[in-house]
C-alpha cells in the first residue's frame, strides 16, 4: 500500500487490506499456537516505514512520509494485538529502525540532511539506493543486523 502514488491511494489501500491482515494472521497464530503448544517461543515482528524515504521528494513526499508513520504505527498495533493474544513476543522493528523519530537530523553522503528515521531508513534498506539495486522497499545486510538484533532482544 505504501508505494501507491497519493495519500488518498495509500489510506484506501490499508482501510482495505487491514480485515484480511486481521483474518489472516489470526489462522496463522491460531495453527502455529496449536501446532507448537503453549510452551514453545513464538516471536512476531512489527514493521519498519520504506515509504519514509519519499521525505527527500519535497512537501508532497515529506507529508506521505509522515502520513506513512502513521499509518504504520497503528498497523503494528493491531499486528502487536493479535501476537499477544496468542501469547507471543513481539520484536519491535518499528522502535528500532527509529521510525518515528522526526526530530533529530542526519547528514548522508548523496542524500544530504534528513531526520533520523529517513537515515535509518536509507542506511538499512535499499529504499535510497540508486538502480539496479533500489529502490527497494528490503533490508540491506546492516539492516536485517538491526532486525536480528531485535529478535534476540525480544527473545530475552
Amino acid at each position: 500500500c505504501l508505494s501507491r502514488p497519493s495519500v488518498n491511494a495509500v489510506a484506501s489501500c490499508v482501510a482495505k487490506s487491514i480485515p484480511g491482515t486481521v483474518r489472516n494472521l489470526t489462522k496463522i497464530m491460531s495453527r502455529l499456537r496449536t501446532a507448537a503448544g503453549p510452551g514453545v517461543r513464538i516471536i512476531g515482528m512489527t514493521y519498519y516505514v520504506p515509504s519514509l524515504a519519499q521525505w527527500r521528494n519535497g512537501l508532497m513526499g515529506q507529508a506521505l512520509a509522515r502520513f506513512s508513520e502513521e499509518l504504520v504505527t497503528g498497523y503494528n498495533k493491531v499486528l502487536t494485538g493479535i501476537y499477544k493474544a496468542y501469547g507471543a513476543r513481539v520484536a519491535d522493528v518499528f522502535t528500532a529502525f527509529r521510525s518515528e523519530d522526526f526530530g533529530g537530523r542526519v547528514t548522508l553522503p548523496r542524500i544530504g540532511r534528513v531526520p533520523s528515521n529517513v537515515a535509518a531508513i536509507c542506511t538499512w534498506t535499499w529504499e535510497c539506493a540508486p538502480g539496479p539495486r533500489g529502490p527497494n522497499i528490503h533490508a540491506n545486510p546492516a539492516g536485517y543486523g538491526v532486525i536480528a538484533r531485535t529478535f534476540l532482544l525480544a527473545d530475552r
